[in-house]
């Protein structure tokens, strides 16, 4: 049982938890949206073919090695035991006739040890050693990555809370581009929720900055915005910011998250004031 006061309170204590569910929905959306059409879908098949391929080749070169090392070690190995069969003859022989001096000793001494050291080195070669490793140029690992997510922090907590156009990787793409990776932000203005008009914007915004403003395409729903360190005002006129930059999260031609920083010469032009213009969706620092 709640007073009307207290219902009140509860009703809006409900909306605010309501309204961080539906943030992170949008932010699970924004996900599946940028996984949804994989068009790197055939490329990546591609290459995983041309992988099995090489390491196809790969191993029958490597057994056609494995193969000929093999062979050419027993062939040694007989050559080996020739002489061996025939040293051993000619030992019975003289052995049975009594038939030998000094010298054959000498010489069989030599041959055996030099037969030993051939069968020994035969049997160590690392020539005689099969390296099973196959190398290719293609990096698997990298390969089943296939296309990640934007890189996100394992602290969920968002940089830049109320709205719902940005996900964790660009949040800290943006941050990059500001200069301080944990910096937070506070949405100011929305024109779905604030109003459309250009006296909603300014109602919201004016005297506010630094302000991050993102703006989103109606068609492709590309991503991009710009930066100023001058708080906002509805009187016209240009404002001086060596610091503003326009920046593209998304956007038709692949291009990479790219910050666009003003040209020092023009800095005096970097923004333009008036009582008529408003954007989308703007941040201000948090202070926290």
């Amino acid at each position: 049982m709640f007073c009307e006061e207290h219902s009140l309170q509860h009703r809006q204590e409900i909306k605010r938890q309501f309204d961080g569910i539906c943030e992170k929905h949008a932010f699970l959306q924004q996900d599946l949206n940028n996984t949804k059409d994989n068009s790197k879908s055939s490329e990546l098949f591609s290459e995983i073919d041309q992988f099995e391929q090489e390491m196809m080749d790969q191993i029958k070169r490597t057994t056609k090695t494995a193969k000929e090392r093999l062979l050419q070690m027993f062939k040694e190995k007989e050559e080996i035991k020739k002489e061996f069969n025939s040293l051993t003859k000619e030992l019975r022989l003289k052995q049975s006739q009594s038939d030998y001096d000094e010298t054959d000793v000498d010489h069989w001494k030599e041959e055996l040890t030099k037969l030993t050291k051939q069968l020994r080195q035969l049997l160590t070669s690392n020539d005689n050693k099969i390296d099973w490793n196959t190398n290719s140029s293609i990096d698997l690992a990298n390969l089943i990555q296939a296309v990640p997510l934007p890189a996100s922090s394992p602290n969920q907590e968002q940089l830049f809370t109320g709205g719902a156009l940005l996900h964790k990787g660009h949040q800290l793409k943006l941050n990059e581009f500001y200069g301080q990776t944990s910096q937070r932000w506070h949405l100011i203005y929305k024109a779905e929720k604030n109003g459309f008009a250009a006296k909603d914007f300014h109602r919201q915004c004016d005297g506010e900055g630094p302000t991050m403003t993102i703006i989103q395409s109606q068609e492709g729903n590309y991503l991009f915005g710009a930066f100023t360190m001058v708080p906002w005002t509805s009187q016209n006129g240009y404002k001086r910011d060596p610091n503003a930059f326009l920046f593209t999260l998304t956007n038709p031609h692949n291009l990479k998250p790219t910050k666009f920083p003003i040209i020092p010469e023009q800095s005096q032009y970097a923004v333009y004031h008036t009582n008529t213009n408003f954007w989308t969706d703007s941040f201000s620092q948090s202070s926290s």
